[in-house]
């Protein structure tokens, strides 16, 4: 009885090991596959895969230099042609996407540079929030086309032939 015993022991042990073989060792490709990371279904994920608050301010603060830039040596266009300018900039030079932040950084320096800009007018008339739509609106079409084109550029530069 003893040496059934021993032979049931010895072949559950070979049992075990042959169950334990990886068989991604025999493969000879360079390129080995990460396991993908769990599915995270917060929100905050999400809103982070499209918005980054930290990349917000810079894109806010280029577009609102650029603009000032703009509109203080070009009468008229030169506030709207200077967040056109930074937000191809940001499309030209990021290799993420990134419509959210100039979408919002857009809207906003839009709005502040015409309400600022045209403060008087806008407390004479009570249309302020006509004229600052106007802008917000403006800023984000000019934001969004900014970096869609800088984009664009980035992809024909860097496209083999």
């Amino acid at each position: 009885m003893s040496e059934r015993t021993d032979q049931l022991s010895k072949s559950r042990d070979s049992e075990v090991d042959t169950g334990s073989f990886d068989e991604s060792l025999l493969d000879d490709s360079t390129e080995r596959r990460e396991p993908d990371p769990p599915a995270e279904s917060s929100d905050g994920s999400r809103l982070a895969e499209y918005f980054a608050p930290k990349i917000f301010l810079v894109v806010f603060a280029l577009l609102a230099v650029l603009g000032q830039l703009g509109s203080t040596f070009v009468p008229l266009v030169g506030g709207p042609l200077g967040v056109f300018v930074g937000a191809f900039a940001v499309g030209l030079a990021s290799s993420r996407r990134r419509y959210g932040e100039s979408l919002v950084a857009g809207g906003l320096v839009g709005a502040l540079g015409v309400l600022i800009g045209n403060i008087t007018l806008a407390a004479v008339t009570s249309s302020m929030l006509t004229l600052t739509g106007v802008g917000a609106g403006a800023g984000i079409v000019l934001g969004l086309l900014g970096v869609y084109f800088g984009r664009d550029l980035r992809n024909g530069l860097t496209e083999d032939i």
